[in-house]
């Protein structure tokens, strides 16, 4: 009873769930798992007959229903040259990530140049940007710093806008667990309330995780303890996900310019929560609001429903 309360709480302190018209298709209220969402998505897709990106989204989909094991009647082929042509490209990508988590750092600067950039899922990270925050993450700062000066040498030589780059490579740092480093980098760029809105919204959302950030890894005596033995160390970790900068970080994200941004920074969120080692009581009542919001609305943007199945993908790799 006591989880199904919490679970509330957090669903509600989220801001995310949208009130949608009556569907056919059910949504994940009780079941808010992944598998259910992936279902979900399937049903969408078996209704849609004419948005633009369907066909890619149903190969995408079936790569994701492969991987997580889960059976599909959508009619593809899966020895189609398309699919293949996806699948080689999404199996190089989790090879590269597979090197992250086991912290087999040296091989997957070899093959990072070799990997699609970006990703091919909802947050659509440059490889070299996941490598940062992995390597932040396990002190190892000097390699992570050259990483970086390559990102930027490599951008102005390409005459790119080293403007767009610095704030991603701040929020990476962010996510590693350097929330002052991070806020350093961000320093560097010109964006300010008068930028793109994207761009300005994207840089104060950075801004909000670092506060988190500095929470969860600097003082991490307010967020750290296994409450699945020790019930007393839940309290302690709820604490986190309901003090005023986590709910104010949550409205923030709720009043992102468009639909990508809002899950992207969710996830992000989440990500944080998981790299400090949180209660992991947190982080499914998190990622169970995720998927119950996104399953409630009916949407129409033109991208929604390969960017479910992106989002999708986010959830198995960077929150599993």
């Amino acid at each position: 009873m006591l989880v199904k309360k919490i679970q509330i709480l957090v669903i509600a302190a989220t801001l995310l769930t949208v009130a949608s018209p009556v569907s056919a298709i059910a949504s994940c209220d009780r079941s808010p798992n992944l598998n259910c969402f992936l279902h979900y998505i399937d049903q969408r897709l078996q209704a849609d007959t004419d948005s633009p990106e369907l066909q890619e989204a149903r190969l995408h989909l079936q790569y994701e229903l492969d991987a997580n094991g889960i059976g599909t009647t959508i009619d593809i082929s899966k020895r189609s040259d398309e699919f293949l042509r996806i699948k080689k490209i999404l199996d190089h990508e989790e090879e590269y990530l597979s090197l992250l988590k086991e912290k087999q750092f040296e091989k997957a600067i070899t093959q990072v140049s070799s990997v699609q950039q970006p990703l091919l899922d909802l947050n659509s990270p440059l490889p070299q940007l996941l490598l940062i925050e992995y390597l932040t993450l396990n002190l190892l700062d000097e390699t992570a710093d050259n990483i970086k000066r390559e990102m930027y040498r490599q951008a102005i030589e390409d005459k790119s806008d080293l403007s767009s780059i610095i704030p991603k490579v701040a929020r990476y740092e962010v996510l590693g667990g350097a929330p002052e480093k991070g806020r350093h980098t961000l320093e560097n760029t010109p964006i300010d309330e008068f930028s793109n809105t994207t761009d300005y919204h994207s840089k104060q959302l950075t801004l909000m995780l670092s506060e988190i950030s500095h929470t969860l890894f600097l003082e991490p005596a307010s967020s750290t303890g296994d409450c699945t033995t020790q019930p007393s160390q839940l309290g302690q970790n709820l604490k986190t996900i309901f003090s005023p900068e986590h709910i104010a970080l949550l409205r923030n994200i709720g009043e992102a310019p468009d639909e990508q941004q809002t899950w992207q920074a969710y996830i992000d969120l989440i990500n944080l929560y998981k790299n400090a080692d949180v209660c992991p009581l947190n982080i499914t009542l998190m990622t169970q609001a995720l998927i119950q919001a996104l399953t409630q609305p009916e949407h129409t943007r033109q991208h929604h429903n390969l960017n479910l199945v992106f989002t999708a993908r986010s959830i198995r790799r960077y929150l599993n």
